[in-house]
Parts: C-alpha cells; structure tokens; sequence
C-alpha cells in the first residue's frame, strides 16, 4: 500500500520510518475503518484489533482496564524529581516517543483532542 501524502505534515519533510509502519498496520485492519460507514467498535475493541501490530513494531500496549494491565507515562514532576502527574494512555513507543491514544468517537467531539 503507498503511504499517504496527506498523512504527514509538513508537507516539505519525508514522514518518518515509525509514521509508514503504524499507518501500514491500522491499514492492515478493515474492521475498524469508518471511512463508508460506522463500525459501532468501542475504542478498546479497536484498540485490541491494532494491539498485535502495536506490539510487533515496538509498542507497549494497553492490556486490560486493571491497573496493572494499564500503560502509564509521568508528564510532571515536582521537588527532588518527585512523579506529580501520569498520563494512563493506550499504546507508547519507548525509541521514538511515540504516544497513542485511540478514541471512539469522542476526540471529534467536544475538542477532546485539545484536552487530551
């Protein structure tokens, strides 16, 4: 499949190697594609569907709603380098600092991307 030139911005630069490989596996599942019509999927069942993908490229992924099962990232830290914040999200590359997160429906609604 040829990578999308609207996939990447800018539009001056290549995308990176990571941007082909995670596009090249959400294309890989049809099932989650709401490009004709709405698939009815919560986030976590597209989520599971990309998992496999996710991990064979790097990720470390969501595994469950339990707490231990959870992917957590610091964002903040306070005195003596003291954690003060976490971000619980779905799927995060180490190397590349690559964080995603998979909504369904909601980060189109209500600027939820803005917030999140």
């Amino acid at each position: 499949m040829p990578f999308p030139s609207w996939i990447y911005f800018p539009l001056n630069a290549a995308p990176p190697a990571w941007a082909k490989s995670l596009v090249e596996v959400v294309a890989t599942q049809p099932a989650i594609s709401t490009e004709k019509t709405k698939t009815g999927l919560s986030s976590d069942a597209v989520l599971a569907a990309l998992a496999p993908g996710l991990i064979a490229l790097g990720y470390d992924v969501e595994a469950g709603k339990k707490q231990n099962a959870k992917v957590r990232r610091p964002v903040l830290f306070g005195e003596g380098g003291r954690q003060e914040l976490e971000f619980q999200i779905d799927a995060f590359h180490d190397r590349d600092g690559i964080v995603i997160e998979v909504e369904a429906g909601r980060g189109a609604k209500g600027n939820a991307t803005y917030r999140d």
